[in-house]
Order: C-alpha cells, then structure tokens, then sequence
C-alpha cells in the first residue's frame, strides 16, 4: 500500500536535480535552470524561494531565461505571509514564471503562511493561482512507501506543475 499516490501527471517524465547541496542555499538554481534548457525540458517545478525578492535577483532572472526559451516554470510564492502579508519570495517574482500559493486541500481558503505579493519594484500580481498546500501527504525521508503531511508553498506548486506537463 503506497500513502503517496502517483501525482497529478503519472506519465510524465520526472528529472530531479539537486540545488542545496549539504549546506543549503539556492546559488545552484540558475545552473540547474540551465541544465533545463539544456535538456529540452518541458515544465519545471521550483519548490524553493528566497524571503523576499525582485525580479532583477539572478534566480528570478534564471527562471525568466528558462520562461523565454518555452519552458513553464512553476515557483511556490514563499511562506512568509505571517511575517509580511504582501511580499512575494524570489524567484517566484520572475517575469513569465507561474507563482503558486497555498490554501487548504479540505476548505480551500487561503492558507495564512503563504506570501501574496505584489512584487516588489512595481507591484506585478503575484502570485497567480493556488493549489493545495496544506496537509498534503508527502514523501516522507526514510519511510519507504509511507508519507506524511505537510505544509507550504512547496506542497502546492508540484500540482500546478502536474498540470502544466498533462497540457504540455
């Protein structure tokens, strides 16, 4: 019995690469959004964001490059709408990329972690649409086929990907 399901797009092709590292941090992305384009890749799904950030930033302007050579980039808006209700993270505030927030699987309001733009420099809409972000049963490290919930951005954006490559 698997917990975790197949997904929203079970016949897609699925590459991971690996931006952290050991150490964290997101200098990798660019390189890995390259590697995208390099490889003729049709969607991407960015689970990661930096607090706050414009759309000159190098990460949003990698994923601005990868929108600009036919890819659908997919980037979880950030979960610091608690901290600041009105910011959007980098790189989801890249010009072209879609920004995904979090609302709840079971009662779809908006979920109070999610950050909601607008983009800072000159007020862009972000982020554009939403998708379950709260609860969402994940991979879980170490649990083989067993999974568990979880919370933020990162879980809504995969949906919206999922459904970018069933269009693709």
């Amino acid at each position: 019995n698997f917990e975790v399901g197949p997904g929203v797009s079970p016949e897609a092709d699925i590459y991971a690469v690996r931006v952290f590292g050991c150490s964290g941090g997101t200098q990798m992305v660019p390189q890995a959004l390259d590697w995208a384009v390099a490889n003729d890749m049709d969607v991407v799904n960015l689970s990661i964001v930096s607090p706050f950030g414009t759309a000159d930033s190098i990460i949003s302007r990698a994923a601005s490059n990868a929108v600009a050579s036919g890819i659908v980039t997919v980037i979880s808006a950030g979960n610091n709408g608690y901290k600041a209700p009105y910011i959007a993270a980098a790189p989801s505030v890249a010009p072209g990329a879609v920004a995904v927030s979090a609302v709840g699987a079971q009662d779809g309001k908006y979920a109070s972690f999610t950050s909601a733009g607008p983009r800072l420099g000159d007020s862009a809409v972000r982020p554009h649409v939403s998708a379950p972000g709260v609860d969402v049963v994940s991979a879980q490290v170490g649990g083989g086929t067993a999974g568990q919930p979880l919370d933020g951005t990162s879980m809504a954006a995969p949906h919206v990907a999922g459904a970018a490559a069933l269009a693709v």
